[in-house]
């Protein structure tokens, strides 16, 4: 296989949870072992240390292909957010395409006892993503023309060129449009009718932790300001709906038309839909 889609992503900060709380790590390894992607027929992973990748497992044989390939790649990202966000956990990935062996594919495993993969997309990822200041997923110009489904914004606009996904369920349910109180205040009343609470919840706790973290005096600076960079992205996004948060001090008891911190308080506490 000469070209594959890849989904490569680092757990941010695993160092330092293995030093202060080593009981969390067969936590975040239970949470990987559980996505979805171990159960797609058209993908293989391989998870090392603090290091996921995704990749396809067979050639595409269409553009359908390759948009479902690259969609994909981005909704199993999403949903490992989701599922971290619970523990406070977060993480920086790339996805892209090009060259890469996996030794370890069935049926095409060539060694008895160790699985080998390399390839220039492995060494691509993992350039591009050390050089992002920011947290959550980006894609670069070798996929940005397969993406359908999900929002984009410019990350970086020199030779590289990548873009960050808006992996959240805001875009969806329109809040990129809302331009005053009123018309962010209906949204969300729709939000509630179509029983969507769930989600926009974990979104809602997302925001608040990346403000928090991104003023947090006991981080690093290099630290803060990945957090910092990803909320000022969404802030950009969502203006409306972050003006809104950062006028009540994310106390979300007093958001728009509904109590909301029960809901984000059970996320928080590792028993939310992803937990």
């Amino acid at each position: 296989m000469n070209a594959r889609f890849l989904l490569y992503v680092d757990l941010l900060g695993f160092s330092d949870l293995v030093g202060k709380d080593p009981d969390i790590v067969p936590t975040l390894f239970h949470v990987l072992d559980r996505l979805q992607a171990h159960r797609h027929g058209s993908f293989d992973v391989i998870q090392f240390s603090d290091t996921l990748l995704v990749f396809n497992n067979h050639e595409p044989r269409s553009d359908h292909d390759e948009y479902y390939f690259t969609m994909y790649l981005c909704e199993f990202a999403q949903e490992l957010q989701y599922m971290l966000l619970s523990r406070d956990v977060y993480l920086r990935g790339l996805v892209t395409r090009g060259q890469f062996e996996d030794t370890g594919a069935v049926p095409n495993r060539i060694h008895k006892h160790i699985r080998a993969f390399w390839g220039e997309a492995l060494i691509h990822a993992y350039r591009v993503t050390n050089s992002i200041k920011a947290i959550g997923v980006f894609v670069d110009d070798r996929i940005k023309p397969y993406m359908r489904v999900f929002d984009m914004q410019l990350y970086d606009d020199d030779e590289r060129q990548v873009w960050f996904v808006d992996t959240t369920s805001l875009s969806k349910q329109f809040f990129d449009h809302v331009t005053n109180q009123t018309e962010l205040s209906m949204v969300l009343n729709g939000v509630r009718l179509q029983g969507m609470e769930h989600i926009l919840s974990y979104d809602l706790l997302l925001l608040r932790n990346l403000f928090q973290h991104a003023h947090d005096g006991n981080l690093s600076p290099n630290v803060r300001t990945k957090y910092l960079t990803t909320w000022d992205m969404y802030r950009r996004k969502y203006r409306v709906l972050c003006q809104e948060m950062e006028g009540i001090g994310f106390d979300f008891s007093k958001f728009i038309g509904h109590d909301w911190e029960p809901m984000i308080t059970r996320i928080a506490q590792q028993r939310g839909f992803f937990g």
